[in-house]
């Protein structure tokens, strides 16, 4: 069966003044219709122009290698009427900061219905209003609130909203960048599991983008840690945290502190101190200058991309170090 997301060896080069910055570099990974996905990774580490590439939104001067393929379309080669289609009827996003993606002049219920209006003209105003109110229901909010401005609602309301103008053109792909951000705990949690929920109800595929690895791990069945522009770990979601081969992630997993412990909070893994000096420009040194483990060997090869029990992929030379042989030499980048 075709993936629902496929992406083969994605490159994503920024071009500034300062010179060319490698954003993504050699991202591979496949999501299925009904699963979900989670791209963990610190502030630049590539996870949301990944996101971009999918529904081809980086900056044009951004040069891009690699195949990204949603529902089998080479979204790199379509036509700009194409893409258009494609991004609401097979691919939809919501990014975060509901605040400052919602017009604040227009209600609630226009800004739903205009994404139905404009790529389903055949749609009529009473039908349209029908969906716009299923849409709100589908997200927990009254109809009512199609009346409402973004400024009458709450942050997590307004998040729904953001959710709801997604799902208005019923996409098989949602994916939601960084979906949580500046909600507190309780909304958070509410967020997260309207996303889970609608992604079983209607058989989506769900790609979520988060600095926070306990919530993807909670939520997704496949999780992929980037770092440096490239995938550095992938590991089934309730597993991510358990026997991590890569010291990136394990240092990711350290630096959140053991509910029943308060004295954990004190003592986080966290990064080395003293980063290593590196000097060979060809060594896959992006995690080892600040890596507690790396040796010589670190600096002058390049790892294997290689799988682990209970379908984890890392690539890390220091990665059989846990004890845990690999059950296969490499797999594609």
């Amino acid at each position: 069966m075709t993936p629902l997301l496929r992406i083969e060896d994605l490159r994503v080069t920024y071009r500034s003044s300062r010179g060319d910055i490698d954003a993504v570099r050699g991202v591979s990974l496949s999501l299925d219709q009904g699963r979900s996905l989670g791209i963990a990774g610190e502030s630049g580490s590539g996870k949301s122009t990944v996101a971009s590439a999918v529904l081809r939104l980086h900056p044009r001067k951004a040069g891009v290698e690699g195949r990204v393929e949603v529902c089998g379309k080479d979204v790199n080669s379509l036509t700009w009427g194409a893409l258009r289609r494609m991004r609401w009827s097979d691919a939809a996003i919501v990014f975060q900061g509901a605040m400052n993606s919602l017009n604040p002049v227009r209600t609630v219920g226009e800004q739903i219905a205009e994404p139905i209006l404009v790529h389903r003209p055949e749609t009529t105003r009473r039908a349209c209003d029908l969906r716009v109110a299923e849409l709100l229901d589908m997200v927990g909010l009254a109809a009512e609130h199609a009346h409402s401005y973004p400024h009458q609602l709450s942050g997590g309301q307004k998040q729904r909203v953001m959710i709801a103008m997604a799902l208005a053109c019923d996409p098989k792909l949602l994916i939601a960048d960084e979906a949580t951000t500046a909600l507190d705990v309780k909304v958070q949690a509410q967020i997260l599991r309207l996303l889970r929920n609608l992604a079983v109800e209607l058989e989506l595929g769900l790609m979520m983008i988060s600095h926070d690895l306990a919530v993807l791990s909670s939520v997704c069945d496949e999780v992929v840690v980037m770092h440096g522009g490239r995938i550095i770990e992938q590991a089934p979601g309730p597993r991510v945290f358990e026997q991590a081969r890569h010291p990136y992630t394990r240092a990711l997993a350290g630096a959140f502190p053991t509910i029943g412990d308060p004295a954990s909070r004190y003592r986080p893994q966290g990064l080395a101190d003293d980063p290593v000096t590196v000097v060979d420009d060809a060594a896959e040194r992006e995690f080892a200058a600040q890596c507690a483990s790396v040796d010589g060997e670190c600096l002058v090869h390049k790892p294997e991309f290689a799988r682990y029990a209970h379908g984890r992929k890392t690539g890390c030379l220091r990665a059989e170090d846990l004890g845990i042989a690999r059950t296969e030499s490499t797999v594609a980048r």
